[in-house]
C-alpha cells in the first residue's frame, strides 16, 4: 500500500487477519460437521453440536472437502475458549499428520494445547521440538493472508486421506477397550480441515478446527444383525493346513508357504481356496490373509459357485458387525486387487450380498472401495433395488448420498 506506514500496514493485516478468522467462525456456526455418525446403519441426528449415541460400536463418515480430515479424539472436556458447534483457523506443525490405523479412536491423555501465536508459554515448552526453522517459518505465516493464527499442539491424529474424498472411521474400542466396557460418558471429537500446507519448506499446516460432541447414553446392548448361516456352513475340510488357515496361526501358514504351499491351492471339490476359508473360520486372521496374499494368492480365484473371497469377506464383516479383524480383511483384499463388482454364478455381486445381510458396515465399505450400487447383475438387480425391495430405505438412501458425493 503506497503511503502507508509499516505501522499502518501492520495494522492493516491484522484487521484482515482478525476478519477472516470472524468469518469463518461466523460461516462455520451454521454449518454441520463435516463427519457424518452412523449407528446400527442409521445417521444419528446433529443436535446442540454433538451426537447422542449408546455405547456400542458407530461408524465416522468423513464429508469430501477441500482438504484432507484428521482426527484428535479426547475422552473429556475441551480445550479452554473452544465452544461446541463452532470453528476457527489454526496452524499445526505439518510433522503433526503422523499416519496411524483409523480402526479404533485411541483418546488423549493430554488434550490438545492451543497457544496464542509463538508465546512465551508455547516456546518454553514445546521450542526444542519445533526447532529454530519451524519457528522462522512460523514468521513467514504471520506475513501471509492468514495473519497470527492460534498454534495447536497434539499429539496422535488419524487422518482421513487425500482431499475430495470420503473415509471411514468403524469406531468399536476406546483406549484399547470395547466401547461397551470403557465406561465412557463423553468424547471431544476434534475434526480438523487441512486448508492449505505453508510456511518455509511446508513447515505449517492451516487447518480448520471445529470440536464435536459424542454423549454416550442408554445401555451397551448391541442391536442384533442377520447372520449368514452359509458362512457356518462351509466345509473347508480337517487337512492341517485348513486348521492352521482356520485358526489363525498365521505364523505356521507363513511357514507352510515358505516350504512351498501353493497359495492358492483348492481345499475341497468345489472349489474354496485357502483365502476364502481364512474368512470363515471361528476368528478372522487378517495376519494369514496378509501372509497369503504376499504369497501370490489371487484374491479374485472363484469357487464353483463363481463367489470369491471378496463375497466371503463380506459375509465376515455381516456375521461380525464391526469386529476390527473382518474390517482389515477386507480393506486387505481391496487393496491388493480383489473385485469389489465380482458377480457369482447366481448374479450375486458383494454388495448385493451386503445389502440383502441388512449389513451397514459391509455396505459402507463397498461403497467407500468404489462399488456401484446402481449396476445391474444378469437378472437385473441393482444394489439399490434389492435395498427397497427389503426395505432398507435407510441403506438406499445412504448409498445414493455416498454414490452423490465420490461424483461431486
Amino acid at each position: 500500500m503506497r503511503g502507508t506506514s509499516p505501522r499502518g500496514a501492520e495494522r492493516f493485516r491484522a484487521a484482515c487477519a482478525g476478519l477472516l478468522l470472524w468469518a469463518t467462525a461466523v460461516t462455520a456456526a451454521d454449518e454441520p460437521p463435516p463427519v457424518t455418525v452412523v449407528q446400527d446403519g442409521r445417521v444419528v441426528p446433529y443436535a446442540d453440536g454433538g451426537y447422542t449415541l449408546r455405547p456400542a460400536p458407530f461408524l465416522v463418515l468423513s464429508a469430501p472437502t477441500e482438504g484432507p480430515i484428521s482426527l484428535v479424539p479426547e475422552r473429556e472436556g475441551r480445550p479452554p475458549e473452544i465452544a461446541p458447534g463452532t470453528a476457527r483457523l489454526v496452524a499445526a506443525p505439518a510433522a503433526m499428520a503422523v499416519a496411524t490405523t483409523p480402526l479404533s479412536l485411541q483418546t488423549q491423555t493430554v488434550p490438545p494445547e492451543v497457544f496464542d501465536g509463538l508465546s512465551a508459554p508455547l516456546l518454553e515448552q514445546w521450542g526444542s521440538v519445533l526447532g529454530p526453522e519451524r519457528v522462522a517459518a512460523y514468521r513467514d505465516l504471520e506475513e501471509s493472508r492468514f495473519g497470527k493464527l492460534p498454534v495447536l499442539m497434539a499429539g496422535r491424529q488419524h487422518p482421513a486421506g487425500r482431499a475430495g474424498a470420503r473415509a471411514l472411521w468403524p469406531v468399536f474400542a476406546l483406549d484399547g477397550q470395547s466401547i461397551d466396557s470403557a465406561r465412557v460418558s463423553s468424547l471431544v471429537l476434534h475434526v480438523f480441515r487441512t486448508v492449505m500446507v505453508t510456511g518455509t519448506d511446508a513447515a505449517w499446516t492451516v487447518l480448520r478446527w471445529m470440536p464435536v460432541t459424542l454423549r454416550f447414553r442408554g445401555t451397551a446392548d448391541v442391536a442384533s444383525r442377520p447372520r449368514d448361516a452359509a458362512s457356518a456352513r462351509l466345509d473347508c475340510g480337517n487337512s492341517a493346513v485348513v486348521s492352521a488357515v482356520r485358526s489363525g496361526q498365521w505364523q505356521r501358514v507363513e511357514r507352510l508357504l515358505r516350504d512351498g504351499l501353493d497359495p492358492n491351492r483348492r481345499v475341497t471339490a468345489r472349489g474354496l481356496t485357502l483365502l476364502m476359508c481364512t474368512l470363515t473360520g471361528p476368528a478372522v486372521s487378517p495376519e494369514t490373509v496378509a501372509a497369503l496374499l504376499s504369497a501370490g494368492a489371487d484374491p479374485n480365484l472363484a469357487a464353483d459357485d463363481g463367489q470369491t473371497a471378496m463375497h466371503w469377506a463380506v459375509r465376515a464383516i455381516a456375521a461380525g458387525g464391526f469386529a476390527k479383524e473382518a474390517l482389515e480383511a477386507f480393506d486387505l483384499l481391496a487393496r491388493r486387487g480383489g473385485d469389489i463388482e465380482a458377480e457369482s454364478a447366481a448374479g450375486e455381486t458383494p454388495l448385493l450380498a451386503a445389502v440383502g445381510l441388512g449389513s451397514p458396515e459391509a455396505v459402507a465399505a463397498l461403497m467407500l472401495a468404489g462399488a456401484d450400487p446402481g449396476i445391474q447383475n444378469r437378472r437385473g438387480e441393482s444394489a439399490l433395488a434389492r435395498a427397497r425391495a427389503l426395505r432398507r430405505a435407510d441403506l438406499a438412501d445412504w448409498m445414493l448420498r455416498l454414490r452423490s458425493d465420490a461424483a461431486d
